[in-house]
């Protein structure tokens, strides 16, 4: 199958995957991840060695749901008070797979993979040294907020950004990690999103709560 003149893996679980994207994620975080799977595919294809190494279901599938921790719906099935986004992604992406006809039949490495690429995803010092299909989910998220760079090119990008549009994506983007450093701040204060808390949500405050704030036992 072709998406935005880019070859990618055409399954049922792929498939039901990208509609359970497009149930939890609103239009331009959904579009981003469209394109973050696209653009890595773009590295994949492009890499003789990363084509015959890649378990690009797992790849597709992790690429597609790395986001639904951002989901805004009132009471949603995929968002717990108490963990941060990308772990909530990561708990639902494998339960879909889990409870998915097709996906029953994957081994515990792939939901292992799964789970990693989705929970690591924003995370680069860590992801950049797990298995490729970690690195790559995180590395099509990464290469979407900066632009393109070899091997993809302009008009690649382009095609992309034609079909999956851009509009508003940053404002929205920043919005959904606001709205997480006010509804569960404690998610927040040890990682990136921190600053956004501090510079943006009201009430919020990370002073107290910073690393070198943490009291050592004597």
């Amino acid at each position: 199958m072709t998406i935005a003149g880019v070859t990618v893996i055409d399954t049922p679980l792929v498939r039901d995957a990208q509609a359970f994207a497009r149930d939890h994620t609103i239009d331009s975080i959904y579009n981003h991840v469209m394109r973050s799977w696209l653009l890595s595919t773009i590295i994949i294809n492009s890499n003789e060695t990363l084509r015959e190494i890649i378990d690009l279901e797992v790849h597709a599938v992790a690429s597609l749901l790395h986001d639904i921790g951002l989901d805004p719906a009132v009471n949603s099935s995929v968002v717990t008070p108490d963990r941060r986004f990308e772990v909530d992604g990561a708990f639902a992406a494998r339960q879909f797979v889990e409870e998915h006809k097709i996906g029953q039949a994957w081994d515990s490495h792939r939901l292992q993979l799964l789970w990693d690429s989705i929970a690591l995803h924003s995370t680069f010092t860590i992801a950049d040294y797990k298995e490729p299909e970690v690195q790559l989910v995180s590395k099509g998220a990464v290469t979407d907020f900066l632009g393109p760079s070899l091997p993809i090119t302009q008009s690649d990008w382009n095609a992309l950004v034609e079909q999956f549009p851009r509009t508003s994506f940053g404002s929205n983007f920043n919005e959904s990690i606001i709205h997480l450093c006010m509804t569960k701040p404690d998610t927040t204060y040890d990682n990136w999103m921190q600053p956004f808390g501090d510079r943006y949500a009201a009430g919020y405050s990370s002073k107290g709560h910073d690393l070198i704030d943490f009291p050592v036992h004597p």
